[in-house]
């Protein structure tokens, strides 16, 4: 498979360079994947997936009113194309291209040195297939065991993908990765109409703990059975789980050269992002070297090696996330783009917050995501509990909402940190004068 990959991506890389083009890049990546699929808890199917792609991206040198402009497209080939494939889907890309007239920005022509750096299991990385069995047997057992809800459809994949790059200016790189996803659903009461859903991701195996997944989702699925609707009201919410990954997607957002060039960011350089100070000052930074981060990488699609940096430290915003075309339109440094985000955090644990009394802690959601430009967000309480005479209630039904910049002074973030996806900070986000919409 190798010989076939680094053959096919010779072809491309000779015929895009004798192509009238500025700039070009070309990433191979190939996945080694395990599937197993199960029913109660039992193994019903096993497949065994090994796909390989190669992602092509142009740039070329247009006019427009006499004005040089810059266009770019991009686009998939699968394995096993044809030399005349190849040639006919860059003549497409290069027509796409010649369509678009963005103002130019420079690629220079320069030759970059690469840390060395993977994001890989070495179980998974040498054979991600037997390691695939091992965790389902372990599943198998674990469901077996547990007798108040009833695992039902559920998918395990690992994966080992390479991904090789090279461009126009003569660089390559090499990176590697493995991946775990573990994806089902927990039924519980006597008609098995209480569910909860789970999406596990993660690179390292003991990043995965299994047994603590289901036995928390099977008890999820049981608390759920009788768990009341809140009074509409305001309350002191802890998010956590299902709201973490996306909860901060308001300041990203605004925080990026592109909303300054497109002029709606709210954020400004060496300027607080609120007046008064919350519990726990914000503090987020981009980090592409985080060992199981989702978004960890070696450099970004023009070939430019990446490097950690800070984008609001303790309120204050310090530095736009600007890639290539938009850190040049706005004379701004070079940061590359959002890889990995890491929050750092408080002083005190959920476990410690939780005591609060008449707190609310919401886990499961139907779906959370803040509007990145408004910083609204409305979601289904699928899962929660509340904070009475030191127990803890379930709750379910209703709806919280609110809009995180009018809520950020009341911000109090927890000392333990998770990963989700590619955040990397507290495992629970604390806001006050948060509204719940219930009976």
């Amino acid at each position: 498979m190798e010989n076939n990959i680094n053959e096919t991506q010779k072809i491309i890389e000779k015929i895009l360079s004798d192509k009238d083009l500025y700039f070009w890049s070309v990433k191979t990546i190939e996945e080694n994947r395990a599937e197993n699929y199960f029913i109660f808890g039992q193994t019903e199917s096993k497949r065994q997936i090994n796909i390989v792609k190669y992602k092509i991206s142009i740039f070329i040198l247009n006019k427009l009113n006499e004005l040089q402009t810059i266009g770019d497209s991009s686009g998939i080939l699968p394995e096993n194309c044809t030399e005349e494939q190849i040639q006919n889907m860059i003549d497409k890309l290069i027509v796409s291209a010649r369509l678009v007239n963005n103002p130019f920005y420079e690629i220079k022509n320069e030759k970059f040195h690469y840390n060395k750096f993977n994001n890989c299991d070495s179980s998974i990385y040498e054979n991600p297939y037997i390691v695939c069995d091992e965790l389902s047997n372990k599943i198998s057992s674990l469901a077996k065991s547990i007798n108040n809800a009833k695992l039902s459809t559920t998918e395990l994949f690992t994966s080992r993908i390479s991904e090789h790059y090279s461009n126009s200016s003569s660089n390559r790189y090499s990176f590697d990765k493995t991946k775990i996803m573990l994806e089902g659903v927990f039924l519980a009461g006597p008609d098995d109409s209480s569910e909860s859903y789970f999406l596990d991701q993660a690179t390292f195996l003991d990043e995965l703990d299994l047994e603590q997944t289901l036995k928390k989702h099977a008890k999820y699925a049981n608390d759920s059975i009788n768990a009341a609707t809140l009074p509409t009201g305001k309350y002191k919410v802890i998010f956590s789980e299902e709201a973490l990954e996306e909860f901060f997607n308001f300041y990203l957002t605004h925080a990026s050269a592109l909303a300054v060039y497109n002029k709606f960011s709210l954020l400004k350089l060496g300027e607080p992002i609120i007046f008064k100070n919350p519990k726990t000052p914000l503090t987020i930074k981009s980090d592409p070297f985080i060992p199981g981060g989702a978004s960890s990488r070696v450099a970004d699609d023009y070939g430019i090696p990446l490097k950690p940096f800070s984008i609001i430290e303790n309120n204050k915003m310090v530095q736009y996330i600007s890639d290539l075309q938009y850190s040049q339109y706005l004379n701004l440094p070079y940061t590359g783009p959002l890889t990995n985000y890491v929050i750092n955090p408080g002083t005190r644990s959920i476990e410690e917050i939780v005591k609060e009394e008449n707190i609310v802690l919401l886990l499961r959601f139907s779906a959370f995501s803040p509007k990145e430009i408004t910083g609204d967000f409305s979601s289904e309480i699928r899962l929660g509990y509340i904070t009475k005479n030191g127990k803890q209630i379930p709750i379910k039904g209703g709806s919280v909402s609110g809009n995180i910049r009018n809520l950020i002074d009341t911000l109090e973030l927890s000392s333990n940190i998770v990963k989700k996806g590619s955040y990397i900070g507290p495992d629970a986000i604390v806001l006050d004068n948060v509204d719940i919409s219930g009976v």
